[in-house]
């Protein structure tokens, strides 16, 4: 059965087909193909500028300019970046006992004012100004955000975790 999304996805791919032409059509397949290739391959180092792009692909795209460089650059961390947030959102499974997971629940419960006290600690840093007026610690303020997300993370997963029936 065809979903009304499959059904208006078709129509749309071969009215874009019909107007500019089944060559460009493939060329764009390629070309997204090329891009999901490339960020699973290539590192985040890799891709701080296009020399490495080009290095790959320099010999089978000979007249890109440094724009077409740099807008796959973009599209290939673009792409990472999506990836990235689809792992992140997949569910995981982890099989334990229940004297393994009060074990855990118990460590994150005892190590919460740790975590709390990174937070703290870290955002008192971020408001600290040189004498330009300038953040003294340039990460500061984003150290404070990491640690409570982690704070957000822990508190949702021991949540969704006790829920669980345990028998």
């Amino acid at each position: 059965m065809t979903t009304l999304t499959e059904k208006k996805a078709k129509e749309t791919a071969h009215a874009i087909i019909e107007e500019i032409g089944t060559d460009l059509a493939a060329g764009l397949v390629e070309y997204a193909n090329l891009v999901k290739e490339l960020a699973e391959d290539l590192g985040a180092e890799e891709l701080k500028d296009t020399t490495k792009l080009e290095e790959l692909l320099s010999g089978n795209l000979p007249n890109w300019d440094a724009e077409d460089w740099e807008d796959l650059r973009t599209a290939v961390v673009q792409e990472q970046e999506r990836s990235l947030k689809e792992w992140q959102q997949k569910p995981a499974t982890v099989t334990m006992t229940n004297e393994e997971w009060s074990l855990l629940s118990t460590y994150l419960l005892m190590s919460t004012n740790h975590r709390k006290g990174e937070a703290e600690a870290w955002a008192k840093l971020a408001t600290e100004k040189d004498e330009n007026g300038e953040p003294t610690f340039k990460n500061a303020a984003s150290n404070a955000e990491f640690w409570q997300e982690i704070i957000t993370g822990m508190e949702k997963a021991i949540k969704t975790i006790d829920s669980r029936n345990w028998n």
